[in-house]
Order: C-alpha cells, then structure tokens, then sequence
C-alpha cells in the first residue's frame, strides 16, 4: 500500500462524532483541538518521511515511493557529509550529494571513477585513462563552469586510490570555439576564431581547455 498525506484529521474526526453530540460546541471544540495538534505531527512525520531522501525509488515499509530531498533538508545532508551548496540549486546539489557519496565509498577504480563523475555529468562522456605506475586521467566531453570544475577536482582527489596522482581535463567552452591550430606551415596562425591570437587582439584565439588535479 501506498504512502498518503492525510491533512484532515480534523475534518475526519468531527465527522465521526455521534450524531447526538454534533451540536455540542464545547466537545466538537475539544476534539479539534486534540487533533490538531496531531495533524502537526502527521505534517513533521510526512516530511521526514517524504524530505530526505537522495535517491527515488526509496523503499519505505515495503513501499517503494519517489521522493527527494529538497531545500534545508539537503543542506543537512550536504553538512552531514561535508558538502557545502554553494550556489548550487536543489537539483545540482542533489547531484553532487549522490556523487560525493560514492567519493567517499570509492576505492579508486575506473568504473567507480566514471560512476563519479556521471552523477554530475550524465550527459557527458566520461573518460578514465591510467598510466604506469600510478597516475589518472579522466577527462569530461561537455563543457562546465570553473566553479564545477573546482568541485570536480575535489571529487577527483578524494576518489583515486592511495598513492595515486591525477588529472581532471574539461573544457568551459564548446568545442566550435576551442583551440584548434590549423597545422604546422600555417603561421601566421589563419584561423582567428579557434587559433592563436595575440597580443594586439585579446579576443581572438580559441578558448583553451582546463587541466588539474
């Protein structure tokens, strides 16, 4: 059976009242000020029922419902584990939450590496390459803002393995306005849009991509 918010407790018990005493004020007035007071329970029962959660399809006693946290309510996750918002919205800092979860739970392999950085990125590829003897790249094909990637490094830190060092690449760009040299007898540089600009045009060139661990 489904969970329900009843928010008529009072409305039900007046109408369970005898018939022979529907017209005693007083006992009527009684009544809905008991229940009242159990209709605010009910209200701080149903949040916390319904307010705290991060994943849909939460089973709640053998019912399985669809609710997420929002507002204040992940801003308490987000200190439980360490997570400040930012100025993330509900649905970014959700994101984030379910990641920095598997930060904390991760071992550092690339498949966890990937699960990572999807949670935030589902969009996007994401890539994961090693190189001996200890050291990691993952590398993001849609563009982000700086304040992301500033969030994704830390994901990055925290989710490799002991002892080994890494590399987040990303771009805050698409790729049509990225760097891209033309090819090496081309000098000076043709393409002013996504080649090199310089000094005397501060806005030509391509933006470059992101890079750090």
């Amino acid at each position: 059976m489904a969970l329900s918010f009843i928010d008529d407790h009072s409305a039900q018990a007046l109408a369970r009242v005898a018939q022979e005493y529907k017209q005693s004020t007083r006992l009527l007035g009684i009544i809905e000020s008991v229940v009242d007071n159990w209709q605010e329970l009910d209200n701080a029962f149903w949040q916390l029922a319904t307010e705290r959660y991060l994943f849909t399809d939460v089973e709640i006693d053998q019912t399985t419902v669809n609710y997420e946290a929002e507002g204040v309510q992940l801003d308490v996750i987000g200190r439980i584990l360490g997570l400040d918002r930012a100025a993330l919205t509900d649905d970014e800092y959700r994101l984030a939450l379910k990641a920095k979860i598997k930060v904390i739970h991760s071992s550092g392999t690339g498949e966890e590496l990937i699960s990572i950085f999807a949670t935030v990125e589902p969009d996007a590829t994401v890539t994961v390459a090693t190189e001996p003897p200890a050291y990691v790249t993952v590398t993001l094909s849609d563009p982000i803002t700086a304040a992301e990637a500033y969030l994704y490094r830390s994901f990055l830190r925290d989710g490799r393995a002991a002892g080994v060092a890494g590399t987040l690449l990303w771009q805050e760009s698409s790729d049509a306005t990225c760097l891209t040299l033309s090819n090496a007898t081309a000098y000076p540089e043709t393409d002013t849009l996504t080649g090199l600009g310089d000094t005397a045009d501060t806005n030509a060139g391509g933006y470059l991509t992101g890079a750090g661990g």
